[in-house]
């Protein structure tokens, strides 16, 4: 077995490391899967059962699930802090522009 001191080896591993940067926001965000990545399987990025966010509305196929999405947002509403539906669409409202930039 070779005897070799590694600290240099792992010092590198570690500054490389450190010059990785995020690609995505630290805050909760849905993301766009990139083209690149996507079109290997398309299938494996498009939701069969229940659509969040923008991206799939409208999609028949994913439309029995919207009265389900639809009590959900409202058993959510009830249990908030304000149970308040004019708090929770001026919430919703400033975080919109946000939203956009994932």
């Amino acid at each position: 077995m070779a005897s070799w001191n590694n600290t240099n080896e792992i010092m590198k591993i570690k500054a490389m490391l450190e010059e990785g940067k995020p690609r995505f926001k630290e805050e909760c965000c849905i993301y766009r899967v990139p083209h690149e990545i996507r079109k290997f399987n398309e299938d494996a990025y498009t939701p069969k059962v229940v659509s969040i966010g923008p991206l799939h509305h409208g999609n028949e196929k994913l439309l029995q699930m919207e009265d389900q999405k639809k009590l959900y947002c409202r058993q959510f509403i009830e249990r908030s802090e304000t149970n308040n539906l004019e708090s929770f669409v001026s919430y919703v409202r400033e975080l919109e522009p946000y939203w956009w930039t994932c």
